[in-house]
């Protein structure tokens, strides 16, 4: 596997540090959570050398939360850069309630429903780098009728979705120093202290390198987690039927202004990023995929 596409890279920061600059920038949902204080992770290398992601160690993706109540965020097609659509009637539904200005509900509406950007990366807590025993268990409690994926022992590789802040530090370390922090055999760990404050508004993360090159904690021949696979893919008239289903019923005013637009058969399937409830859902998915 090829190392970082440092033009990639660039590209992408510029573009986060402009979102940034605009204010559309906002967290999103972590699977891996950085702890208070000082966490050690290891970043895994690109996982493809094919299509858009060929090179990189993230994926940008942007996620309408809130569509529908209880269930987890979809995948924006018109904004999440690999999916390559150019339709979205959550987008087309949010500019409307943008327009109304005075209704104070329709902006609240418009605020958590719109697209909000994440980064995607496989990573490894450096204080719990591998399934145990406890992890098992904990799988055969919550899913009595399913095979677990992993074995005790196992490299435990999780799923971090950053936020544009943190991912923007992370890329400065990359291309500041030309260091690849995600090489196999002589990459750098990454160190993310966090530092809390009652109003979660005002945490603070810092990121540095450890100087140090050291060996990923996985196998030469370890196979990493396809991320081009990871979040919820509908079609056209799925998405306006699951924005009629929740909180656009509300306002009756529904893009009518775009066709109506079949699903392809190649369209990709629904994997479900879920919420913070259904993480298990989502290790559960990554995991068929770490062998």
């Amino acid at each position: 596997m090829s190392g970082i596409d440092y033009e990639k890279l660039r590209k992408a920061q510029a573009e986060a540090q402009a979102r940034m600059a605009r204010g559309g920038s906002s967290p999103s949902m972590k699977y891996w959570k950085p702890a208070d204080g000082e966490n050690r992770i290891r970043v895994m290398p690109p996982w493809t050398e094919e299509g858009d992601n060929a090179g990189v160690f993230w994926r940008e993706v942007h996620q309408h939360w809130n569509v529908v109540e209880g269930e987890g965020p979809i995948l924006c097609p018109k904004k999440t850069p690999d999916i390559h659509e150019q339709d979205c009637p959550i987008c087309d539904f949010v500019d409307q309630l943008r327009s109304k200005k005075s209704d104070v509900e329709a902006q609240e509406l418009a605020k958590n429903l719109r697209a909000k950007v994440a980064y995607l990366m496989s990573v490894i807590d450096l204080r719990d780098p591998v399934y145990t025993a406890k992890d098992l268990a904990d799988w055969k409690k919550e899913r009595p009728d399913s095979e677990p994926t992993f074995s005790v022992g196992d490299p435990k590789v999780q799923l971090y979705a950053a936020t544009s802040t943190i991912y923007e530090q992370i890329a400065n370390i990359v291309l500041a120093n030309e260091m690849d922090i995600t090489d196999r055999t002589a990459g750098h760990n990454i160190i993310i202290n966090k530092v809390p404050n009652k109003d979660k508004m005002k945490t603070r993360y810092t990121i540095s390198p450890d100087l140090k090159k050291t060996k990923a904690p996985i196998p030469d021949d370890y196979k990493l987690p396809n991320l081009d696979k990871v979040g919820r893919v509908l079609s056209y008239d799925d998405l306006t039927k699951k924005l009629t289903e929740g909180h656009g019923d509300v306002y009756k005013a529904l893009p009518s202004s775009t066709p109506q637009r079949k699903a392809d058969d190649d369209e990709n399937p629904a994997w479900g990023i879920g919420s913070a409830d259904d993480a298990g859902d989502l290790a559960e998915e990554m995991r068929a995929h770490l062998r």
